[in-house]
C-alpha cells in the first residue's frame, strides 16, 4: 500500500511535535522516497520545521502553572491534574 499525502502530513506532525532528531527525520524521509518516487525531502523537512516552530510558539504562550501541569502532571500547588475531568476538555462536551 502506497502512502498518501495525509500519511506524510501525519508523519511530519509526529516528528515535529516530538522534536525528532535529524537522523530520524532523514531515515523516515528515505523510507518515504522509496515508497513514492515523487516524494520531496525538502518539502517534508520544511513542514516538520513549521510544526516545530508552532509547538515552540504555543509553549511560549503558556503560563508557568500550565507548563508545570504539562511536564509533571501536577499543578503548582502539588494537586494532580486530570484533564479528562476538566469541563473544557473537548471529550466532555
Amino acid at each position: 500500500m502506497a502512502l498518501s499525502r495525509k500519511h506524510y502530513e501525519q508523519l511530519a506532525k509526529i516528528l515535529g511535535v516530538n522534536n525528532a532528531s535529524n537522523d530520524l527525520i532523514n531515515d523516515i524521509s528515505h523510507f518515504c522516497k522509496i515508497d513514492n518516487r515523487s516524494f520531496r525531502h525538502s518539502t517534508f523537512v520544511d513542514r516538520i520545521k513549521e510544526i516545530k516552530s508552532n509547538e515552540l510558539d504555543a509553549l511560549e504562550n503558556l503560563s508557568n502553572e500550565d507548563i508545570t501541569a504539562l511536564t509533571t502532571g501536577y499543578d503548582i500547588d502539588g494537586v494532580a491534574v486530570n484533564i479528562t475531568r476538566d469541563p473544557d476538555f473537548f471529550l466532555n462536551k
